[in-house]
């Protein structure tokens, strides 16, 4: 689950409150324990991820990166626990480390989105509870019968014109290692770590694309222009 899967863009068209509240206690199966909500409706939001960064998505066959990722979300209508954008990734690469070859590549998400929640009031690499940090899941959607689609081409087809070399599936499923942190007043850095993927491989060979059924990791960093306002407290 491409400009910086190393964390996920979004930067805000209309001001968005992030507002936590307590997180004692919480595991990954309980229930959000933050809402979006936004100073005036109807909002919705977009942008994409900061210059120099890069969003990966480490395959079997190599690290996919994409030098732009550009993030939109819906009209949002309502303060709700998760917010739902749809991403468009451009300009993708799959880079070989094992050949050092670099292969064009594309990310086509066939109408699925991300859907972004928080759980817990602390980072999951880091160690216990900081008042400006949290973590929280992003699950792919998809429509019946879809999947977000990686094309990995051979390195001559830049127009991409050839038959595929590598070709995967990313189903629906919950992505974890997903971290919020306060930066400043009304920015907050959004950032995947390694985040585990199911992946499956539809089109090519064990050798030149790994495994069938596989575990990706997605990395990715964004400020995002998103308050974040500790124990459901809203101020904007």
């Amino acid at each position: 689950m491409i400009r910086n899967l190393k964390a996920l863009g979004l930067a805000l068209a209309a001001i968005l409150a992030l507002s936590a509240v307590s997180a004692s206690g919480v595991s990954a199966a309980t229930e959000p324990i933050a809402k979006f909500s936004c100073s005036t409706y109807p909002c919705s939001l977009s942008g994409e991820q900061p210059a120099a960064e890069k969003h990966e998505f480490v395959t079997a066959a190599g690290a996919v990166e994409c030098e732009l990722a550009i993030f939109q979300s819906s009209t949002i209508s309502e303060a709700a626990t998760g917010l739902t954008v749809t991403p468009t990734y451009e300009e993708c690469v799959l880079h070989n480390a094992l050949t050092g070859t670099t292969d064009p590549a594309t990310v086509t998400m066939n109408g699925c989105d991300y859907k972004f929640t928080i759980h817990y009031h602390e980072t999951k690499k880091g160690a216990g509870v900081k008042a400006d940090e949290y973590s929280g899941d992003v699950d792919i959607v998809c429509p019946a019968e879809k999947a977000i689609e990686i094309h990995v081409f051979k390195a001559a087809d830049e127009e991409h014109k050839e038959a595929t070399k590598c070709t995967y599936h990313i189903k629906e499923q919950a992505v974890d290692n997903i971290d919020y942190k306060d930066e400043t007043s009304g920015a907050i850095e959004v950032t995947a770590t390694e985040s585990p993927a199911t992946v499956k491989r539809t089109v090519g060979t064990f050798l030149n694309c790994g495994a069938e059924n596989q575990t990706a990791k997605y990395s990715g960093k964004v400020t995002a222009s998103v308050q974040l306002e500790p124990d459901g407290i809203v101020t904007n």
